[in-house]
């Protein structure tokens, strides 16, 4: 008789796709108010965003240790199950910023630029003072040419996976319960 914790447990795909949803819908709202409100790229919402990712991830591995694991779950089993998470997160807000940027809000793409070009002159002028303005424009061009909504949900898939890793690094050390039957 084979006791192992694999093959006793559940699989992890319909928790994950559970809770990134969960994720993914206060994320959308978040959004669709800093919209409303005439902020859509307000750096709060940024900070908040990034409350939201750690605190709804948080939650998922906590859930799913104890309602899925039988409450004990290894540090690699946490960061997967996290990992996962954060990826199905990944795609359903791509799709949500490709419908965003592309459809609802288009407006806000040309917000989107219009800081990065003011960023750009900034921050060039700061670090180097004797920068001219082909430089810039060229540094400008380089990153609008990613500024697109096809290309930015595209990047929130790898975006969201990767912040996924690196949260779930950490938040799985304090998720690990190790089953003193298997030790």
């Amino acid at each position: 008789m084979e006791n192992t914790i694999e093959n006793s447990s559940p699989g992890m795909f319909k928790p994950a796709l559970n809770y990134a949803l969960i994720i993914s819908v206060v994320m959308i709202i978040v959004s669709l108010i800093f919209y409303l409100m005439g902020h859509p790229t307000a750096n709060v919402k940024v900070y908040l965003e990034y409350a939201i990712i750690i605190a709804g991830l948080s939650y998922a591995a906590i859930m799913f240790r104890n309602e899925f694991s039988g409450g004990f779950i290894t540090y690699g089993r946490s960061l997967g199950f996290i990992v996962v998470t954060g990826l199905i997160t990944g795609i359903i807000l791509g799709i949500w910023t490709f419908i965003y940027l592309g459809i609802i809000a288009p407006e806000v793409m040309e917000m989107i630029k219009e800081q990065i070009i003011e960023n750009a002159y900034a921050t060039a002028y700061r670090f180097n003072p004797n920068i001219s303005d082909a430089e810039i424009d060229t540094m400008v061009d380089i990153q609008l040419r990613f500024q697109k909504p096809g290309i930015l949900a595209f990047m929130n898939v790898f975006g969201y996976t990767f912040q996924a890793l690196i949260f779930g690094l950490i938040i799985s050390i304090f998720v690990k319960r190790k089953n003193p039957d298997f030790v």
